[in-house]
């Protein structure tokens, strides 16, 4: 079973849910999970516009994985990039609002569906200064996910 792509399709259900009434200047959220693709965001500077924002993007990050006498623990990196399009200053005040709202959703309900708990004492976020100008305003979160793991048949000691 992939469990990191579980964890994934896991947390972009579970944000879809709790966003569901969540509305940005009065327009629906969309939700991708990877990528938005090269050629929309080309077409989107030609003018030809094919992505719909607000947009909350969800992908995986970095996994770490230890044992530790025998017990094995797992935490997968998930990043979610929030999107949208305002024009003028007042997008900068409207992203970090989203964002704030994403955070706590995530540190209120730390238990997601299919046997997923979020690890809110690690949670980051940042203004992307390269990503947004223009009308675009993006912000970054990574949170991080223990994901289960098999049981290693191996204990710290075995190999003194």
């Amino acid at each position: 079973m992939n469990f990191i792509k579980k964890a994934e399709e896991s947390l972009l259900k579970f944000l879809k849910k709790e966003l569901e009434d969540y509305k940005i200047n009065n327009k629906t959220i969309n939700f991708v999970r990877g990528f938005v693709e090269e050629k929309t965001i080309q077409d989107k500077l030609e003018g030809k516009e094919k992505t719909t924002y607000p947009l909350l993007i969800i992908r995986t990050g970095l996994l770490k994985q230890s044992i530790n006498s025998g017990v094995s623990e797992k935490i997968q990196e998930m990043k979610i990039g929030l999107m949208i399009e305002e024009e003028g200053l007042g997008g900068y005040s409207t992203v970090q609002d989203f964002s704030e709202k994403v955070l706590e959703i995530l540190t209120i309900n730390p238990f997601l569906n299919a046997g997923f708990e979020t690890v809110p004492e690690e949670f980051e976020g940042s203004f992307s200064e390269e990503g947004s100008g223009g009308g675009f305003w993006i912000y970054n979160i990574q949170i991080k996910l223990r994901i289960p793991v098999v049981e290693s048949r191996f204990k710290g000691d075995d190999y003194n």
